[in-house]
């Protein structure tokens, strides 16, 4: 049996949503691919995009360089922005 304190009256002019449970994310990495996007929207392929230098195995190259301090400043920052946007519990790969 569940006992609530309070009612919260929305008026018809709000909602009251759950928040996002993210049970499978990978927020712990270094380096920026976004001109990959770029790269996909003209029609490369995985592979185009791996012979030129990008892909996951330019991901892993930035974390290999970056330190433990780098790498938690980057993870706490994508902690917060994800708590603003409604993630309430995440499970983090590596």
């Amino acid at each position: 049996n569940y006992t609530f304190n309070s009612i919260y009256d929305c008026n018809y002019r709000e909602s009251i949503i759950p928040g996002l449970v993210d049970c499978h994310t990978h927020p712990v990495w270094s380096g920026d691919r976004c001109n990959e996007w770029d790269m996909k929207l003209r029609g490369a392929t995985y592979m185009d995009i791996h012979k030129a230098g990008g892909g996951i195995g330019y991901t892993v190259k930035c974390v290999r360089k970056s330190s433990f301090d780098q790498l938690l400043k980057l993870f706490l920052a994508r902690l917060h922005f994800m708590s603003l946007n409604g993630t309430t519990l995440l499970e983090t790969k590596s």
